[in-house]
């Protein structure tokens, strides 16, 4: 009997490997054909792209070291990344870096403009407004870290900001959406309220898809509890 039950637990254990080992490797095939799509634009949002990148890096590295559980949610944050971007770009941008010759020529047709790429860089100035568990209310904290940006807000009036917002892994992706959008209006809300021009400055959510810690600790989940502060270029 004692055998037959090592057995088993030796056939259950081996199911369950497979099929982590499986599922990996779904979902490392699903981000590749997500980031193939997406190529095209990795000029749009580089910063994006090169996350993007460096998630699927990632998730390609934990599966050769057979953490398939860790490789699977990196490979979901790149595919879940790629399809964001496919859905805010429709069409490919052009490389910056490019140098475009230009030749006159007689009857030469009007030149056709293109639409230049959105270029987002986090503002290395202006710090990270961070939130407790579940809610977008700020803290004194919060509010005393926001005073400190408004200083340069003030000397970068013409600056086009973005207030990102994000949320740990906990809840419904439909959830953390809602909640990230609501952080960062949060904090758009409170720079009003200190006269502060907001004409220049927009606000998004970003729910979980971008967190910077993946520690399942709440030290972990708090650093991803937050509201960044990003500049157009």
């Amino acid at each position: 009997m004692k055998m037959k039950a090592l057995f088993t637990l030796f056939i259950g254990c081996t199911i369950a490997f497979l099929a982590c080992t499986a599922n990996s490797q779904a979902s490392l095939e699903s981000a590749k054909a997500a980031i193939a799509n997406v190529e095209s634009l990795r000029y749009c949002d580089p910063s994006t792209y090169e996350l993007i990148k460096e998630k699927y890096e990632k998730a390609q590295e934990l599966a050769q070291k057979e953490n398939h559980e860790e490789a699977q949610k990196n490979a979901k944050i790149a595919e879940q990344l790629s399809l964001e971007l496919s859905r805010k770009y429709k069409k490919p941008c052009p490389d910056p870096n490019a140098v475009v010759e230009s030749k006159n020529k007689k009857d030469e047709e009007p030149a056709i403009e293109e639409d230049q790429p959105i270029i987002h860089e986090q503002v290395e100035a202006l710090e990270t407004i961070y939130f407790e568990f579940d809610a977008f209310n700020l803290s004194g904290e919060a509010i005393s870290t926001i005073n400190q940006n408004i200083k340069w807000l003030k000397t970068h009036s013409n600056s086009k900001i973005v207030l990102r917002g994000h949320t740990d892994v906990r809840g419904s992706n439909e959830y953390n959406l809602a909640l990230s959008e609501k952080r960062s209006k949060a904090v758009f809300r409170y720079l009003q309220s200190q006269a502060i021009d907001t004409s220049n400055i927009e606000t998004v959510g970003y729910g979980e898809e971008q967190p910077v810690s993946f520690s399942d600790t709440e030290s972990g989940h708090a650093k991803n509890r937050r509201v960044e502060f990003w500049e157009q270029k």
